[in-house]
């Protein structure tokens, strides 16, 4: 399944504990890709969530929809849904 919500709604829930584990409670260094970040690092990201069926497109901008298909891959996986491409999400994608 797959749904788009938005940004502040995703923040909300996290902090209700909806998501798993706080992000604050994992570090978040300069490594690690979130929404926002955009370029050459985004596009392989991008490419990994397509070939593994996610609908996106890979443009290097990770928005909202490169978000989306972070936390349902990372929740389809063991992962906390946090959105954030840390050493685990990266190693599980195969971009480690």
């Amino acid at each position: 399944m797959h749904f788009e919500v938005a940004d502040e709604t995703i923040r909300k829930w996290q902090t209700q504990g909806k998501l798993g584990p706080a992000v604050a409670s994992r570090p978040v260094t300069d490594h690690n890709l979130s929404i926002g970040d955009r370029g050459a690092e985004i596009r392989p990201l991008q490419e990994a969530l397509l070939a593994r069926g996610f609908d996106i497109v890979p443009d290097g901008i990770f928005g909202a929809i490169t978000q989306a298909a972070v936390i349902d891959f990372q929740a389809e996986n063991g992962l906390a849904p946090d959105g954030i491409v840390g050493p685990r999400t990266k190693e599980r994608l195969g971009l480690a």
